[in-house]
């Protein structure tokens, strides 16, 4: 455990090793140069769930075309998680259908910023057009690599 900062003394980090389940926090403090065992309660230990992938804040559903080309990248966020953790993205790949037209497909290995050709191939969009995010790949604080949800999106 490690103490933690932000909130002041006797507030402590505690960092879970292994795999999720039952398990035990043991607390002990030093009284006179002697470490005392205080106590100890069960705990169950969780996996941190998986964040959602978003662009322009979307995960789903309808875009503007200047909403969607003014974006940087994809962003993963930790909805409903009681921590503050930031995932980053490693990788993810990008599709456009429109009626009519052949489908493009361009990757991105590094990290979750949109491409030269990315932002290209949104800025010659028209509305109808659907633009898919898949195949995103997040690292996690606890060293994991996650394959996160798709975004698909139809430009206005």
């Amino acid at each position: 455990m490690k103490p933690d900062p932000k909130l002041g003394k006797g507030h402590f980090i505690a960092e879970a090793k292994g795999q999720p389940g039952p398990g035990k926090v043991v607390v002990s403090a030093e009284f006179n140069g002697k470490p005392m065992q205080m106590g100890d309660f069960p705990f169950r230990l969780k996996r941190i769930p998986d964040p959602v992938a978003k662009i322009g804040g979307k995960k789903d559903g309808n875009i503007p075309k200047s909403a969607l080309a003014a974006q940087q990248g994809i962003i993963p966020t930790m909805e409903g998680f009681d921590f503050d953790l930031y995932p980053r993205v490693i990788s993810f790949k990008m599709s456009r259908y429109g009626k009519g037209r052949d489908p493009i497909e361009k990757s991105q290995d590094g990290g979750g910023s949109l491409s030269g050709d990315m932002k290209s191939i949104i800025d010659q969009s028209r509305p109808g057009d659907k633009i898919l995010f898949e195949y995103i790949k997040v690292s996690m604080p606890d060293g994991t690599t996650r394959t996160v949800n798709s975004i698909p999106l139809t430009v206005q």
